[in-house]
Formats: C-alpha cells, structure tokens, sequence
C-alpha cells in the first residue's frame, strides 16, 4: 500500500475511533491500547479492531444471559 494511503486509512481510522470511543468500557480500552502499543509500530487499525472485537464479545454476552432471547435457545 502506498505511504499516502497508508496515511488516509489510519486517519479514518483514528476519526472512526474518536467517534465511538464512548462505546467502548474502560477495561476495553485498557487492554486494547496495552496490545495495540506494545512491542513494534502501533497503529489506529489495531486498536479499532481490537476495539470493535471486545464490544461485540461483550454485546453477544449480554444477549446470551439467562432470562434474554437468543437467535439460537438452548436445546
């Protein structure tokens, strides 16, 4: 990818973000900008997909709780 997209990408990113930030719970924040810098180059890309991931883990949790409807009820 060249350099100039490279840049626009983790702009969008990064803007992409800042936009849901607030959607995201402390401890996800914690431990996706620990892995996100931690050894070699950071990036905006891994941190919003680690991100993303971690909420809707956490999102299928609470939907999966006794007491809620799931796509898929236990059989």
């Amino acid at each position: 990818m060249p350099f100039d997209e490279c840049i626009k990408a983790e702009r969008e990113d990064r803007d992409a973000m800042i936009k849901e930030w607030s959607n995201f719970t402390a401890d996800e924040k914690r431990h996706c900008v620990a892995e996100a810098t931690m050894g070699g180059d950071s990036s905006y890309t891994e941190l919003i997909t680690c991100l993303e991931m971690a909420r809707d883990v956490r999102l299928l949790k609470d939907t999966s709780r006794p007491g809620q409807s799931t796509a898929n009820p236990p059989r």
